[in-house]
Formats: structure tokens, C-alpha cells, sequence
């Protein structure tokens, strides 16, 4: 497992880019320290040649998964090597087949909540912690590999120049016209308790997003506790309406702060619950993130990632806040041969 866990650091196709692949842990890989690994069943593969590692890929079932005819690959890692790269793809296809699912779509490691998707554009953004980065030929392996395009997730920047958009203004004052609105920091001196509160929000206004598998108790816990050390706690909300919980907005930070607040931060939970939707709820919440961004000195918000078909979010973000499009990352795919 050790050279699998290390395969990014050797790899020539960063050193080539100049870029240094964020460090993979042996935790990743431990339910007791990654508690996703409790609802999946993995596999692991390494490519040798000449006695050396060309590169490894993961598969996946994930018994959540509300689509149990797809499986996933993931941790994606090669040279530029096409028969390494299709030695792996093809194993780890097979292998998900054996295990009942006729379909394959990836790389998300470990699934679909974690880091997924090939960037395809916007590599000189830069590397972005818990977001995919990788050479540029990654795409092109998967294609000769027999993979094509299943779908892109795009990601948005804001810019504390865009300030706060006058409709979101006029929408939020709206909806904070009725007194039951109310909105809420995570309340990290109790973990469990929100990690309860936040996982029912997620999962009940993400379940009908492309991609989604639900969160459990144990993930939502364990991402919270990353946060109450890492991330900004004012940038971490939830709305109220009669005292019942709506929706969230979860900011994660973008770079492990090295003794002072990041500068940047990625906007990486935001729903509604459907029963309190259309009520301006989505602005409450983007208008007090904004307020917080400026009053903090935060320079740029990254906002990720967005189906390339969800246009109510597309248009949120691009015409009323003005958000510029900054990356976009690629999710491939294979059914099984007729």
C-alpha cells in the first residue's frame, strides 16, 4: 500500500508541469480514520513497468449509492503511459462488474462527495486543497481507454470587488421581513449534535443533484471536525425558519492556514431544503456569506463545484453575483459492451 499511497509524488507528469500533487495519506484509506470506506467495497492497482510503479487507479462500490448499477474508479494516478493507463481502467472495470455494477463513471475518490473529476480547464488556477489537480494528459489516457464524457462540474470565482449584487440585497431584506427567518453558525461545542443537523440538510437538499450519495453521521462528524480546526467558523451557516432548519452554507478553507486566515476560501456545501425553497432564503444566506468575506478581508471565493446542467445555480452565480467561470473538471464513463 505504500507505493500506491506515494505513486503522486514520484510521477513525472507533475514534475513536467511544475506542480506539486497535494499529499495523499495512509488515512485516506482507513475506516477508522475515513469513515467513508464503511459503506464501500475497494479494490487496489498498481502498474508496473520495468520493475517500476506507472501508475495505480482504485474501484469502487458504494453501497449507498442510490444508483447500485454504477461503480466508481478513482485515485487516478499514471505516466504518460496509454497501456498503463488502459491496463488499469479495463481492471478496474472488470472488477466492478464482477461486483454487479454494469456501469463506471469516475475518477472520484472515493465517491462522488469526495474529490472527483479529471481538470480538463483552469489548470493555472493552481492547485486547490481538496479539489483535483493533475497533468494534462490525464484526460487523454481516459479517452484512448475506451472512456468518454459523462458529464463536467465547473467551478466560479468571486472577487470581493463584486461586493453584494443589489437584487441579492432587495431579496434577502424580503425574506428577513419575517421574524422566524433566522440564521445560525455551526455550533462546533457539540459535534454530533450538528453533525445530525447538517447531514439531514444535505442530504435533503442535495438528493436531487446529479452525483449524489448520501452522507452518513460519521462523515458529516469527522468533516466537522476538520473544520472546527481549519475553517472559518462565521463562513459555516445555517437558516431557520419557526425554528426549523432550511439550509446551510458551508465555507472550507482552500489552504491550511499557516498562522494567519487564509486570504481564500471555497464555498462548498449550499441547499435548501425543497419545502423552503423560493422564499429568498438562498440570498439570506450568499448575503451574509459576502458580508463576512468583506468585513474579514477575504480576497476571492471559490465557489464548487456546479453541474454543467444546473442552470438555476449557473445563473445565480454568473448573472446575479457575477461570478467568472475558473475551472472545469470532467467525469468519464463506460456501460457495460452489449
Amino acid at each position: 500500500m505504500t507505493t500506491f499511497v506515494r505513486m503522486p509524488l514520484v510521477l513525472s507528469g507533475y514534475k513536467e508541469t511544475g506542480t506539486v500533487p497535494l499529499p495523499d495519506r495512509f488515512e485516506n484509506y482507513s475506516g477508522l480514520s475515513n469513515p467513508v470506506h464503511r459503506h464501500l467495497k475497494t479494490a487496489y492497482f498498481l502498474a508496473m513497468r520495468d520493475n517500476a510503479p506507472a501508475g495505480r487507479i482504485a474501484a469502487i462500490k458504494d453501497f449507498l449509492n442510490p444508483d447500485p448499477e454504477t461503480g466508481f474508479f478513482g485515485c487516478f494516478e499514471c505516466e504518460w503511459d496509454p497501456g498503463a493507463a488502459s491496463a488499469l481502467i479495463e481492471k478496474a472495470r472488470q472488477w466492478l462488474l464482477d461486483n454487479g455494477c454494469s456501469r463506471m463513471i469516475g475518477p472520484a475518490t472515493f465517491n462522488t462527495n469526495q474529490q472527483v473529476g479529471v481538470l480538463v480547464d483552469g489548470a493555472g488556477q493552481g492547485p486547490q486543497l481538496m479539489l483535483p489537480h493533475n497533468p494534462p494528459y490525464y484526460g487523454e489516457l481516459m479517452e484512448r481507454a475506451g472512456l468518454s464524457k459523462h458529464t463536467d462540474l465547473i467551478t466560479y470565482g468571486w472577487h470581493r470587488r463584486m461586493e453584494t449584487p443589489q437584487k441579492i440585497r432587495e431579496i434577502s431584506e424580503r425574506a428577513r421581513q419575517n421574524k422566524d427567518v433566522s440564521i445560525r453558525r455551526i455550533a462546533f461545542r457539540n459535534i454530533f449534535q450538528e453533525a445530525r443537523l447538517v447531514r439531514d440538510l444535505f442530504n435533503g437538499s442535495m438528493q436531487a443533484n446529479w452525483g449524489f450519495v448520501p452522507l452518513t453521521i460519521e462523515e458529516t462528524a469527522s468533516m466537522l471536525n476538520f473544520c472546527s480546526i481549519f475553517a472559518d467558523r462565521d463562513l459555516m451557516i445555517t437558516i431557520w425558519v419557526n425554528e426549523k432548519p432550511a439550509g446551510l452554507l458551508l465555507f472550507l478553507p482552500t489552504a491550511l492556514p499557516g498562522g494567519t486566515l487564509p486570504k481564500s476560501v471555497r464555498a462548498a456545501i449550499f441547499g435548501v431544503l425543497p419545502e423552503f425553497r423560493h422564499r429568498g432564503l438562498d440570498s439570506c444566506m450568499i448575503e451574509q456569506a459576502i458580508h463576512t468575506l468583506l468585513e474579514k478581508n477575504y480576497e476571492y471565493a471559490d465557489l464548487s463545484m456546479v453541474h454543467e446542467e444546473n442552470n438555476v445555480m449557473i445563473r445565480i452565480l454568473t448573472r446575479t453575483i457575477g461570478a467568472i467561470r475558473t475551472r472545469r473538471y470532467r467525469i468519464y464513463g463506460i456501460n457495460k459492451p452489449p
